[in-house]
């Protein structure tokens, strides 16, 4: 139902425009917080494919010189601590831990696959 604007108080006017301020406030924050959750996911998803990508360049999975380290594994190592300890501030500390927890993820499912077949499932 219309009301008249003579028929609301200055009082009324402000309360309803705090209101709505309000509201608006709420929809940025939740925006934010979602579009950051979007960034992290699709963040980690790269760190898998980039596991893909080291993997399917060769035909043994790349090692680190000298060692049995798989190099995906220490290279999300190396981003997932990076990131853990805020390097290159919040929002690169963020993308490299997705980023690098992405490849560990990919990394250790593929341990973990190797181990169970080993044993006979």
């Amino acid at each position: 139902m219309a009301v008249a604007l003579s028929e609301v108080t200055k009082t009324e006017l402000a309360e309803k425009y705090s209101r709505a301020a309000s509201a608006l406030k709420r929809v940025r924050e939740e925006t934010k917080k979602g579009t950051a959750r979007f960034v992290d996911s699709t963040l980690t998803v790269a760190g898998g494919a980039a596991v893909g990508a080291i993997r399917g360049f060769s035909d043994e999975p790349p090692t680190l010189p000298g060692t049995e380290i798989p190099l995906d594994a220490a290279l999300g190592m190396v981003l997932t601590a990076a990131g853990i300890v805020g390097a290159g501030g919040d929002e690169a500390a963020r993308a490299m831990t997705s980023l690098g927890g992405g490849m560990l993820a990919v990394s250790t499912a593929k341990y973990v696959e190797e181990v169970v077949r080993s044993r006979g499932k």
